[in-house]
């Protein structure tokens, strides 16, 4: 037996004595804040289908797509291979076995970067190559032919242009 316990299982003495605190008065309830209504976000976000994600998944370029699933495995990996080498040499004393694996994990980072810039200059490349098409194909729509030759002895003239001072006192030496 418990102090305050008055041996019938009925409950515990001590809320008896206070008059339990599980109900509100009426003048309480007047006190407190308006109770929210909940309303059903159950449709809000509905979950893609199987077609959905196949038609999402046939517009990613496949370098694209390829060059991200390396770059994710490469970066948890040397995330993972980073900080398992530091606890190894650090908390065991192991320092060949957490220092190969520090270098081992900084290597994957290092391919990390490499993959990814080298996806980045061949995206930009994909996209100029598309510009001048497009560009092309603008030009072909109004009747005018455009050439490489023709684009750079424009881009000459105007680097030219942008390079002369337009007089005297604008010049810089003085």
């Amino acid at each position: 037996m418990f102090p305050g316990d008055d041996g019938d299982g009925s409950g515990d003495a001590f809320e008896d004595a206070l008059g339990g605190f599980d109900e509100a008065s009426p003048e309480e309830s007047e006190l407190g804040p308006e109770t929210p209504s909940v309303t059903d976000y159950g449709n809000r976000f509905p979950e893609a289908s199987d077609e959905d994600l196949a038609g999402s998944l046939s517009d990613l370029h496949p370098d694209t797509a390829r060059t991200f699933i390396i770059c994710a495995v490469l970066a948890n990996a040397a995330v993972l291979l980073v900080s398992l080498g530091a606890m190894l040499a650090y908390f065991r004393g192991m320092t060949q076995l957490g220092g190969g694996m520090i270098v081992l994990g900084l290597f994957a980072a290092l391919r990390t970067y490499m993959q990814y810039a080298n996806w980045r200059e061949r995206y930009e490349e994909r996209e100029a190559a598309a510009d001048a098409e497009a560009d092309a194909a603008r030009a072909e729509a109004k009747g005018v032919e455009v050439t490489a030759d023709a684009d750079a002895e424009e881009t000459a003239d105007a680097d030219a242009a942008d390079a002369a001072p337009a007089s005297d006192d604008e010049s810089p030496e003085r």
